[in-house]
């Protein structure tokens, strides 16, 4: 977004204005931030697209990753915007390159615990490469729990439909499988797990369908969170 705003928020809004975008789009943070792996063999890899690739080339999968300055202010509105909500959903993304990145800006895990919203967690479909190699649905939330301290997500939706063989063989030829929905690990974990078929494939590729995703987002907030007021 270089050359379209000397500040970053007000590059986010022209962007979100020119894809018309519906609602409102909002950084987590307005710092120069920089995130860094440390894989289980000890090395550091400094940049987001650099992480996977060189965990696959070192053969060594992620054991943390960290971001600097590591006390990046949170962006006020951001956290307005949490505070205020009736849900607050993760995901789906690239679980250390995009979601854990948002959630180590302190104020917002702190604003996540304190929030009256309902915490949703999106899983991904497929492990990705260098990042979720064998990862569970509850690996997945164990990884975020392991960088933020638990409590901060109260239900996990997570795929349940089978691929086809072909297109399960098709990304095996590329190490990626379907993530395992693990519901009783997830109960250990102390979150309501929500089965759902999100499958769809675009043009050879599993993405999630987002209509039927958003309808299951929307019963369960309706639900749940009318159920968390009367109580």
């Amino acid at each position: 977004m270089n050359g379209i705003s000397d500040n970053f928020e007000d590059a986010v809004q022209k962007m979100s204005s020119v894809l018309a975008v519906t609602g409102k789009v909002l950084p987590v943070t307005l710092d120069d931030l920089k995130l860094k792996a440390e894989l289980k063999n000890g090395k550091v890899i400094e940049g987001e697209s650099h992480i996977p690739l060189k965990a696959l080339e070192e053969k060594s999968p992620i054991k943390r990753v960290m971001i600097d300055p590591q006390d990046a202010k949170a962006l006020p509105d951001a956290l307005e915007a949490i505070l205020d909500a009736d849900a607050v959903i993760i995901g789906p993304g690239s679980l250390y390159t995009s979601i854990l990145p948002n959630l180590l800006v302190k104020d917002i895990t702190k604003a996540l615990r304190k929030t009256k919203a309902i915490r949703i967690y999106v899983s991904n479909i497929m492990t990705q490469p260098g990042e979720t190699d064998g990862f569970s649905v509850s690996d997945h939330l164990k990884a975020i729990y392991a960088h933020t301290g638990s409590g901060i997500v109260d239900y996990v939706v997570g795929n349940v439909e089978p691929l086809q063989q072909e297109l399960k063989e098709r990304y095996l030829k590329e190490n990626s499988r379907v993530v395992n929905f693990d519901r009783k690990e997830l109960t250990k974990l102390g979150v309501e797990a929500i089965e759902a078929y999100l499958v769809k494939v675009r043009k050879g590729l599993v993405r999630h369908d987002e209509d039927y995703l958003s309808r299951v987002l929307a019963e369960t907030i309706m639900e749940k969170k009318l159920l968390y007021d009367r109580k």
